[in-house]
Parts: C-alpha cells; sequence; structure tokens
C-alpha cells in the first residue's frame, strides 16, 4: 500500500526490473514517486524516521 503525501492510499503491484534487482524487505517503508499509470522512481527502502510525523497514522500492515 502505498500512502501519498497527501494522506490517501493507494494499493498497487509492483515489479522490480533492473539488472540486479533486490527484494523488497517484508514490512519495511519505501519510498517512490507513482503515476496514474506506474511507478516512476524508486521504489526505495527508507528509514521510520524520514516518514512525516502526519503519515505515521495511516500505516497499516497488510494481510
Amino acid at each position: 500500500m502505498f500512502v501519498k503525501e497527501d494522506g490517501t492510499t493507494e494499493i498497487r503491484d509492483v515489479s522490480i526490473s533492473q539488472d540486479n534487482p533486490t527484494p523488497l524487505v517484508p514490512n519495511s517503508y519505501v519510498k517512490a514517486t507513482i503515476s496514474i499509470k506506474r511507478v516512476r522512481k524508486g521504489p526505495n527502502r527508507i528509514d521510520e524516521q524520514a516518514i512525516p510525523q502526519k503519515l505515521h497514522k495511516k500505516r497499516t500492515p497488510l494481510t
């Protein structure tokens, strides 16, 4: 699930296609630039402290 800067959420599938892709760590936080059709940049793993405080309440684990 992506939480946008305005606080809205969006569920989107992500495929990582690079020469040497590294898998995402389950339950980690990532930052990405997304458009209507695709993920344009990222996802890149970030620390929890890098998440703006106003968005912390929006985080919910996916099941």
